[in-house]
């Protein structure tokens, strides 16, 4: 799923307000005559093959079929037991106090 334009322009601000905190370290650097690298990491970050357009094509298309049905149904089944004892468990606690 590509990212939102939301979360892009989040990012993008997050980047901008370490940018500047980065610069502000720099400049106290440098009034300090304290030695750094100055390498911008952004210029060295490759990004080329981070993001994939066409993850669908990865998509591994069947048939369901009753292996697979009974499968699911005992992940779900197992699921929903373990979620069913946790809230009896919570339950047992709050009624007793606990909690």
């Amino acid at each position: 799923m590509r990212p939102t334009e939301h979360d892009l322009n989040s990012l993008r601000n997050i980047i901008r307000n370490l940018q500047d905190e980065n610069s502000n370290l720099k400049k106290l650097l440098d009034e300090n005559n304290i030695s750094y690298s100055a390498d911008n990491v952004i210029d060295t970050v490759d990004i080329s093959d981070e993001y994939d357009d066409d993850q669908a094509g990865r998509i591994i298309h069947t048939t369901p079929d009753l292996d697979m049905a009974d499968f699911y149904d005992n992940l779900i089944r197992v699921e929903n037991e373990q979620a069913a004892a946790e809230l009896l468990e919570i339950t047992e606690q709050v009624l007793d106090g606990e909690k």
